[in-house]
C-alpha cells in the first residue's frame, strides 16, 4: 500500500472543546492525506481527555466472554489446588493414624493359640 493514500495512520496534534467550553489539545493517530485544520473524529473520556475508541458491542461481548471464561478457569484451578492440598493433608493424617493403631493392635496378632 502506498503511503499517503488516506489509510495509513499518522500521529497528529488535535484540538477539541469540552462541554464546559474549555479547549484541550493532544496527540492522536489520524489517517494520512488530511489537511491541517480539517475535522477528525476523536474519542474523549468522562474527564475530557483523549481516549481510545470504545469497542463495538460484539467485541465487548467477546472480550467479556473470554475474560469470564478465563476467570472461571482460574477459579477452578485454585479450587482444584486447594482440594488436592486438603486431600494430601488428610491422607497423611490417616496414614499416621493407621500407623499408631497398628502399633497398638499389631503385636496382639503375633500371639497364636493352639
Amino acid at each position: 500500500m502506498a503511503s499517503g493514500t488516506g489509510r495509513d495512520p499518522a500521529s497528529a496534534r488535535v484540538r477539541w472543546a469540552t462541554s464546559d467550553g474549555s479547549t484541550h489539545d493532544g496527540m492522536t493517530l489520524v489517517s494520512t492525506g488530511r489537511k491541517a485544520g480539517s475535522t477528525v473524529k476523536i474519542w474523549i473520556d468522562a474527564g475530557g481527555e483523549l481516549s481510545t475508541r470504545p469497542p463495538t458491542p460484539t467485541k465487548a461481548a467477546v472480550e467479556a466472554g473470554l475474560l469470564g471464561a478465563s476467570a472461571a478457569l482460574a477459579l477452578s484451578g485454585v479450587v482444584s489446588g486447594v482440594g488436592s492440598a486438603g486431600r494430601w493433608y488428610l491422607d497423611r493424617w490417616r496414614i499416621a493414624q493407621w500407623d499408631r493403631e497398628w502399633k497398638l493392635i499389631g503385636p496382639q496378632w503375633r500371639h497364636r493359640t493352639g
